[in-house]
């Protein structure tokens, strides 16, 4: 026991000294701090870990803000967001819903606005999660009297195709009539990409039918929604002869036609067919186009295909939030090495900089941690990101989201890590732990930790 509080007592007179980085939530003092101060917890200002639960991506700014601001001041900072960057967090859509509704019944263009965030705006949450949140958003609008249209209609259906949720259109244009919603013609449009999503070329012809008898254009969209329910039902012959029908109709094929039967042969694994497409092509996928198509390869099994894409793309200059994008979609859908592919790739290397937040890789490294990925796993990512100069401290980086989010565990392992590569371990990297431990009564968690130092 002597020796346990002879370390502790180590440990506590070396302070705070030589932070990692300077978190966005706490800002410590960098000066040492004498172990008589200890009194006053106000001097041990850090990342303490909170005994229940973990912090969302972004949330650590929701705390920095007042519990309730006006639904104006919410929906423009989302707004702003997501025209930035094109996604926000969990948390913080589902506290700018709140700040929405503790203001009244919220109009028809706040819910829209709430309703169309809960799609592919959100890469860091997972599929299912992100339509029970849409789910979530849209009934507790209802209760409060917000009255739907087509426009709220065509936004859920949108969200659910975007987080490939399985549901019956039959069923949905049914409760649209039965609520006296009138279908318009993207509501036909996205209900052809449902059935077409699972390869329902039936109940697709079905609707294409009453399109055509109502006089509704038809139009590239649902040209393309054909070649993927073509391919989904296992005729790509049929899928790739849609071009041709288009032609018939005089329509001229474009990018968003051929991104699909890119993505078609992607899910396939055929990157000949690909190669061959390209060549013959009339007008050439944009990078943002191929990003589709490495996200069908990644998420089809065919990874190792990933870096033949890459020949045919430029530098994704002016597509780099959509880089990061696709990159925090893949490590949600567990395809991480494509992902790290990706930023290797595309990601512009910073100078070193003492903010470990404005680095490169500093987002992949956050989300893994989020995702509570293997330590092992982390620490492979981190080399990847230092060999490439995305990240110039990633391990103490994941180690200062470990403890800022609450992952005790993985903060200790990466300690570990720290330790095994023969990078320093500062005193103040396991204060957090040790404070947390403390509250706990865990002598043990305490022991396990000082026999690391």
């Amino acid at each position: 026991m002597a020796a346990l509080l002879a370390g502790a007592r180590l440990v506590l007179r070396q302070g705070l000294r030589f932070l990692p980085a300077y978190s966005t939530v706490y800002r410590v003092l960098p000066a040492p701090v004498s172990v008589r101060y200890l009194h006053n917890s106000a001097r041990f200002l850090t990342t303490a870990l909170p005994d229940n639960g973990t912090v969302d991506v972004e949330s650590v700014q929701s705390r920095d803000s007042p519990k309730t601001q006006p639904d104006g001041w919410s929906l423009h900072i989302t707004g702003s967001k997501l025209k930035k960057n094109g996604r926000i967090s969990k948390q913080h859509l589902l506290n700018t819903l709140e700040n929405v509704c503790a203001a009244g019944k919220p109009s028809s263009n706040q819910a829209w606005f709430l309703l169309q965030a809960c799609g592919s705006s959100m890469p860091e949450v997972p599929l299912a999660e992100r339509t029970e949140i849409a789910n979530t958003i849209w009934d507790r609008l209802q209760g409060m009297g917000v009255a739907f249209n087509e426009h709220h209609y065509n936004t859920l259906l949108k969200v659910y195709l975007e987080n490939e949720h399985k549901f019956s259109p039959t069923e949905f244009l049914a409760n649209m009539e039965a609520n006296q919603i009138q279908a318009n013609q993207s509501t036909y449009e996205l209900l052809i990409a449902a059935y077409c999503h699972e390869g329902d070329i039936e109940g697709a012809s079905k609707i294409l039918g009453f399109m055509k008898s109502t006089d509704l254009p038809i139009t590239e969209d649902v040209f393309s929604s054909l070649i993927t329910g073509h391919a989904r039902s296992g005729d790509m012959e049929s899928a790739k002869n849609i071009l041709s029908v288009m032609q018939g109709a005089g329509l001229v094929p474009r990018r968003g036609a051929y991104t699909a039967l890119l993505c078609a042969y992607a899910e396939k694994g055929d990157i000949e067919s690909i190669n061959q497409t390209l060549l013959s092509c009339t007008t050439t996928p944009t990078d943002k186009g191929f990003l589709k198509v490495i996200y069908s390869l990644a998420k089809s099994g065919h990874s190792q295909l990933v870096p033949s894409i890459f020949d045919h793309m430029k530098n994704c200059t002016g597509y780099i939030q959509d880089v990061i994008k696709m990159c925090l979609a893949l490590l949600t859908q567990g395809s991480g090495d494509t992902a790290i592919l990706l930023a290797k790739k595309f990601l512009t290397v910073q100078p070193s900089d003492f903010d470990f937040s404005s680095q490169p890789g500093s987002f992949f490294l956050r989300h893994c941690v989020h995702l509570n990925l293997p330590a092992e796993t982390i620490k492979n990512y981190a080399h990847e990101m230092a060999s490439s100069e995305l990240h110039h401290s990633p391990l103490q980086f994941a180690l200062m989201c470990a403890l800022e989010y609450g992952k005790k565990d993985l903060a200790l392992n990466l300690i570990r890590t720290l330790k095994e590569e023969g990078l320093p371990v500062r005193p103040h990297y396991c204060w957090p732990l040790l404070a947390s431990s403390s509250r706990k009564n865990d002598v043990q968690g305490k022991s396990l930790l000082f026999w690391w130092l």
